[in-house]
This record gives C-alpha cells, sequence and structure tokens, in this order.
C-alpha cells in the first residue's frame, strides 16, 4: 500500500528516482578503491509477488526482519546462496534471471518450507512516518548491508542470503536470508543459565558430556559427585568455547564488523554461531589508513555502547583491534552469563569504562590462561589486543587438549 501511494503521485515518482540514484552513488563509493567489491555477475532476483510476507519478528535501527508465509515462483528463478561477487547494475536491472536450472543441493529448492526464510525490509515506521531523509539513509542502509551479504555469507558462520528483491534505494528492497531462531543472548539467558543452575544434575552431566564428547561414551556412574561435577563444569566450559570458536571464525573472515553481541550473533539449528544483521559494516580501505598500527580514520562511536571500544568511543583511528575489544566482552560474556558492566549505573558508564578504564572482573574459576586472553583481548591499547584469528586459534587449542 505504501508504494503504490508513492508510485500513484508525480512527486513520489520523482522522490523514488532521486532516492535511487543517491544510493546508487553511494554504492559505488564502496568500490572505489576497494578490494574486497568487484565488478561480476549478481545474484539473482525475486519479484515482488514471489513473496508473501508474515509479520515482523524483529527490529532494528533502520530495518526489520519478517516471517515468510510462502513464496510463489512465477518464473523460473535461480536462488542459491549469494557467490562473493556482484555487480553494481542500473537502477533499472531490477529483473528475474530465467532459464537458469537449480542445483539439486540448492537450499532454496525447498520451496515448500517458508519457515526456513526471512525476509529484511526498511522499518516500517520509518516507511510511515514521512521523513523522507530517513526513508534514504534506511534504504541505503539496507542496501549496503545487502552488498556485504553478498559478499560474505559464504562463510559457515556468517548469516546465508539468498536473494533480494526490488529495486536497492527504493522503499520495497528486500534481502532474502536465512532464518535466525534465536540468539547467542537467547542461549546465555535460556539454555546456558539453566545449566550452570542445575551443573548438579545427572541428567545435565550426561547432556554436557554428549554435547563436547566426539564419540559415544558410557557414562561413569562410579565416580565420585565431586568428580562429575568437576568433569560436567569442564564440558560445560567447553561447550561455551566451541560457540567462541566459531564465533571468532567468523569474525575472522569478515576482518570488519563494528556490531558485535550478543543479540547479533544467532544459533543455527544445528548450534553453530552466526554473524547477522551488517548495517554497520564497512570496508578498511588503504586510503583511510593513518598509521602502520593498522588504524584508521573512521565514524566515532560506531557500534554497540556496552561492548564499545575505548578509541571508538573517543573518535580516534581504530581498526580490527576495536572488533577483538568487543569480541572479548562478548566472550566474557559467555563465560559469566551476565552482561559486561551491567552492575554499573548508565550515568556513570562514560566515567568508569571509557576514563578510568574499569574492565570486568573475571572469576577465578575461570581457567588462568583464558582470563589472560581476555584481559589481553579488552586491553586499553588496541596494539596489545590479539588477532580475532590469535583468539580463535587459542580456544581451539585449548578445546583439542581439555576434552
Amino acid at each position: 500500500m505504501e508504494v503504490e501511494k508513492e508510485m500513484n503521485s508525480s512527486s513520489g515518482r520523482r522522490d523514488s528516482a532521486l532516492r535511487i540514484l543517491r544510493c546508487q552513488e553511494s554504492l559505488k563509493d564502496m568500490y572505489t578503491d576497494s578490494n574486497i567489491f568487484h565488478e561480476s555477475k549478481s545474484t539473482s532476483q525475486i519479484q515482488l509477488q514471489d513473496v508473501k510476507r508474515g509479520s515482523v519478528i524483529g527490529r532494528g535501527t533502520f530495518g526489520q526482519v519478517r516471517s515468510l508465509t510462502s513464496l510463489l515462483f512465477t518464473h523460473e528463478t535461480s536462488l542459491t546462496q549469494a557467490s562473493s561477487g556482484n555487480s553494481m547494475n542500473s537502477i533499472d536491472d531490477n529483473v528475474v534471471e530465467e532459464g537458469n536450472s537449480q542445483s539439486s543441493n540448492d537450499p532454496m529448492s525447498d520451496i515448500s518450507s517458508p519457515q526456513k526464510y526471512v525476509l529484511k525490509e526498511i522499518r516500517g515506521s520509518i516507511l510511515n512516518q514521512g521523513d523522507a531523509t530517513a526513508v534514504e539513509a534506511a534504504a541505503i542502509d539496507l542496501a549496503r548491508e545487502s552488498r556485504f551479504l553478498q559478499l560474505l555469507s559464504r562463510h559457515e558462520n556468517i548469516i546465508s542470503v539468498y536473494s533480494t528483491g526490488g529495486c536497492e534505494g527504493s522503499r520495497n528492497f528486500f534481502i532474502l536470508m536465512e532464518k535466525i531462531n534465536k540468539t547467542l543472548d537467547d542461549l546465555i539467558q535460556g539454555e546456558w543459565k539453566f545449566l550452570q543452575k542445575n551443573i548438579g544434575s545427572i541428567a545435565v552431566q550426561k547432556y554436557l558430556k554428549e554435547q563436547v564428547s566426539d564419540q559415544q561414551h558410557d557414562f561413569d556412574l562410579s565416580k565420585t559427585s565431586k568428580d562429575l561435577k568437576r568433569e560436567a563444569t569442564n564440558n560445560f566450559l567447553l561447550l561455551r568455547l566451541q560457540i567462541i570458536e566459531g564465533i571468532a571464525s567468523g569474525l575472522s573472515f569478515l576482518h570488519e564488523h563494528k556490531d558485535v553481541k550478543s543479540s547479533n550473533i544467532g544459533i543455527s539449528s544445528e548450534g553453530v554461531p552466526i554473524i547477522f544483521d551488517f548495517g554497520l559494516a564497512r570496508e578498511l580501505k588503504d586510503k583511510d589508513r593513518v598509521d602502520e598500527e593498522g588504524n584508521y580514520k573512521l565514524t566515532k562511536m560506531v557500534g554497540s555502547f556496552r561492548y564499545m571500544s575505548p578509541e571508538a568511543y573517543k573518535g580516534e583511528p581504530y581498526g580490527l583491534a576495536s572488533d577483538v575489544h568487543s569480541f572479548s566482552l562478548l566472550f566474557y560474556e559467555a563465560l559469566a552469563l551476565e552482561k559486561p558492566f551491567h552492575r554499573i549505573h548508565p550515568l556513570r558508564f562514560q566515567r568508569a569504562v571509557f576514563e578510568k578504564k574499569k574492565r570486568p572482573k573475571i572469576n577465578k574459576s575461570v581457567p588462568k590462561d583464558i582470563r589472560q586472553l581476555l584481559e589481553r583481548g579488552w586491553h586499553p591499547e588496541p596494539m596489545n589486543r590479539p588477532s580475532a584469528k590469535q583468539i580463535g586459534d587459542f580456544v581451539k587449542t585449548y578445546i583439542a587438549i581439555n576434552k
């Protein structure tokens, strides 16, 4: 209905055309001096009538996520997981690719299961408030996120995008992607807190052993309750470290994702951690580099306040180490089962964290080498932090040794 209203007026058509043009100019900037975006074949698109929208199941600053009630293909459309390349198409290049055969293992070939996928679009409240500037900002944000997803979603720890619909920059543009049923925050607040509370239960101890063991082993009831609880505590740590290792792998692949927080990490039905929501992602380009330590001239205060690095908060040049700082606080959250700095009053937060450099207190029950890794990860000086890959490699080795 909103799209029809816009297109039925000459002013609406003019505003729409200008917004699409400005969006295309913004996208071209992504390709200028880029080391990752290149001209190549675009991912397939589906027509608006091919998708029947369901209810809104999630909202962000600019976008919202909807469930699907059905996928009705009126054309033979090739819908496959996005490849690493995509092109800068003209604003009229918005047609469905026809005549392409689908791969037998194409996840989108199972069109009878729309519940496996979601649609991300511009937030309804932005479209309805009548602020043309806000609509344009949201449209550009979604289009840029789409380009990043099409480039990066081939990694198992990055959300998969399968197609787009509508024209980039238009009010009805959307991204078709895999559905995430729960976030890491849900996992922490639900299953993990339950397991922690009931760590002395034989049923929980059996469950934890099954989750972290490579092979099936009989549960040894001849052990003392103290030994069983000690083993379960170790297995619970390994269970969480497996998730952390996956996030580190995805983050290492991304190189740059400025909104690392538990509500932006999803968990697949197979228990695999998935990084999603790329509205804040951007490439670190050589032209923006300001020193040899890997810092770049970027925007101030990007990301979530609680997880933000000191250099990002202060508006200083920052780079990949800023993500490591945020990730280390997320790592802490997975171990402590609580938000970092949750006891600090919001009015005292900036002074305590960014001026006095307060950091979370790690429980002594956490192994010393992991405590030291966390402390290095959120070190005030970016150059003293390890890389995401180094954290991932350390965690992977720790799991292998302590299974």
